[in-house]
């Protein structure tokens, strides 16, 4: 039984992945103590990076081109599925381009991506008492009370005050938008 991948970049389908790189990275803290060797009291998982050595050919050089240069420029997360697993909430951090002679009619390319960590905030009305009112364990277990609100939604800010939806796969409307139609 054979399985296909579908190998895409947001919308952007991708024809051949030459090279895939995927680092995943667990930071560990070092804290020095008076006497003897430092001790460590916590570690978190790093924003997974991939390199990817690609080419597409199903869509004309300069148009595949545009488009991953249109999807970095929105700052928006999307998914990525590469070889290995399925990557959401990533942001294309440098592409390169090479064309010669031999392949004029595809577009050869080298993206770095990253992974962002997106995050929900919340805040409580200070005129509830909350020490009393135990919003604190509340908002850990989901179950909010009183006067909080709680802010975020299924959509990402750019850094720049615009708001959108997150880029998935198999969103047509985001790569007609970026391919111009």
């Amino acid at each position: 039984m054979a399985v296909a991948i579908s190998r895409t970049i947001g919308p952007i389908p991708v024809d051949v992945v030459m090279r895939e790189k995927i680092e995943s990275d667990l930071e560990i803290t070092l804290n020095p103590v008076e006497f003897g060797a430092d001790i460590t009291d916590h570690a978190y998982v790093q924003p997974k990076k991939i390199i990817l050595e690609a080419r597409i050919g199903s869509l004309p050089p300069v148009a595949a081109w545009k488009a991953l240069v249109a999807l970095q420029s929105t700052r928006l997360p999307f998914t990525l599925v590469s070889g290995l697993d399925i990557h959401r909430n990533m942001l294309i951090k440098n592409l390169t381009a090479e064309r010669d002679k031999d392949s004029s009619r595809i577009l050869s390319f080298t993206a770095e991506l990253w992974e962002v960590i997106i995050v929900s905030s919340a805040y409580i009305d200070k005129s509830v008492d909350n020490a009393a009112t135990g919003q604190a364990g509340n908002l850990k277990s989901g179950t909010l009370t009183g006067d909080t609100q709680v802010k975020g939604a299924p959509t990402v800010g750019r850094g720049d005050g615009a708001v959108a939806p997150i880029a998935t796969p198999r969103d047509s409307s985001v790569l007609n938008s970026i391919l111009g139609g």
